[in-house]
């Protein structure tokens, strides 16, 4: 799962963990000489479910007086807006459910609502937003809040406009998570989205997409990948904004069985590179790819960092953490019956170097490789040798 922050504001939302399975737009060999679709779509929108609070509020619908008024709000806050150095920003809003005296009302939005404020900080303040018409009600509101310190959520004061009822907000970031799945069996997989509001309401929205049977699911730059792994070999984009439909596929080499992705921002504005665990011989290194048209830049060998006799480094997961890049790598021999201690290779990015290795206190780290904020350290899971192997050590 992947967290990025802009100005205390999450820009990619509680992201994505994977399981398995894409392809792109046929499950098949990645290695083929089509033209790669476009490049990738926008990243991933920051969703906040906002609770509105006014007890004091008096409502008449249908003649009848009710007392204590409750909205159940969704914010999406576009990327593209928080992620600029303007403090402004735009934020759509979608009404969930709106409570007046214990009674779900049937409300009226007579055109779409979108939220404009502020972040300065963590200090949030929106202009007037609204309306939401029920009975006599035209709600009107604004918010002024601040952000808690792991940027999960926001709380404050709700004001109606028109009227001097207090109120309060609270809102909290909602988890989400992209799920590849399959069979293996077939030669397809499907992908599926699970989101948690309040950390407590599950949606599950199921076959978004076609995928291939051996894959991974990763969000990296706030963008949801699919690495279709051996016989596969292609990276798969997924855009966020049209239900997580493909719109790029990038070859990573016939035979390459790709195993992870980390994408790095291009500065300039293009569409970044995506550096490739690049799992099999005769690749054996990071793949260096260019997102805007699928092109291949470059790699780093990382075969010289391999101790077993075939030289295979077998590098599985990447992490980007505070400019550099961590691959773990399980040097396993060709036949998998030997396997060195696990390593990890730090990676500087800009020079393109190995700048550091660091042998693990166990053998083939797999899958697993985590940076934690709350401890500042990156964790590595360590599998050992899988059943059948290799006798162990």
């Amino acid at each position: 799962m992947d967290l990025l922050t802009r100005r205390g504001l999450v820009v990619a939302g509680a992201l994505i963990a994977g399981c398995a399975a894409l392809a792109g737009c046929a499950p098949g060999g990645g290695g083929g000489g089509d033209a790669p679709l476009p490049g990738p779509a926008g990243r991933l929108d920051p969703i906040y479910d906002f609770t509105l609070a006014y007890p004091d509020a008096v409502v008449v619908v249908a003649g009848l007086s009710y007392t204590g008024l409750t909205l159940d709000l969704e914010v999406d806050f576009e990327d593209a807006s928080v992620r600029d150095d303007d403090l402004a920003f735009r934020a759509p809003v979608r009404v969930v459910s709106v409570v007046a005296g214990g009674v779900v009302q049937t409300v009226v939005v007579p055109q779409p609502i979108v939220m404009l404020g502020t972040l300065d900080g963590a200090h949030l303040i929106t202009d007037l937003f609204g309306s939401i018409q029920f009975g006599t009600a035209n709600l009107v509101m604004s918010l002024d809040g601040l952000l808690d310190a792991d940027r999960r959520t926001i709380t404050g004061s709700a004001a109606l406009f028109g009227t001097s009822t207090p109120g309060t907000f609270a809102a909290m970031r909602r988890r989400r998570y992209l799920i590849a799945g399959s069979d293996l069996a077939s030669t397809v997989g499907q992908v599926a989205t699970l989101e948690v509001r309040y950390d407590r309401d599950l949606i599950l929205k199921e076959n978004l997409e076609t995928i291939s049977s051996d894959p991974a699911a990763r969000v990296t730059d706030g963008r949801p990948f699919v690495v279709n792994r051996l016989s596969y070999d292609n990276l798969q984009g997924l855009d966020p904004a049209a239900a997580f439909r493909t719109t790029q596929e990038v070859s990573t080499g016939n035979g390459s069985n790709p195993h992870d992705v980390a994408v790095l921002a291009d500065p300039a504005g293009g569409a970044g590179t995506a550096w490739v665990t690049r799992y099999e011989p005769p690749y054996d290194d990071l793949g260096i790819f260019n997102l805007d048209d699928g092109a291949l830049l470059g790699n780093v060998d990382l075969t010289p960092y391999a101790t077993n006799a075939d030289g295979l480094p077998r590098a599985d997961r990447i992490l980007e953490h505070d400019g550099l890049l961590y691959v773990t790598l399980e040097d396993a021999n060709r036949n998998f019956t030997t396997f060195g201690t696990g390593r990890v290779v730090v990676v500087d990015p800009a020079s393109r170097d190995v700048i550091d290795v660091i042998d693990l206190a166990g053998q083939n780290p797999f899958e697993a490789l985590e940076y934690a904020p709350r401890t500042g350290l990156i964790y590595v899971g360590l599998a050992g040798i899988f059943p059948g192997s290799a006798s162990r050590r």
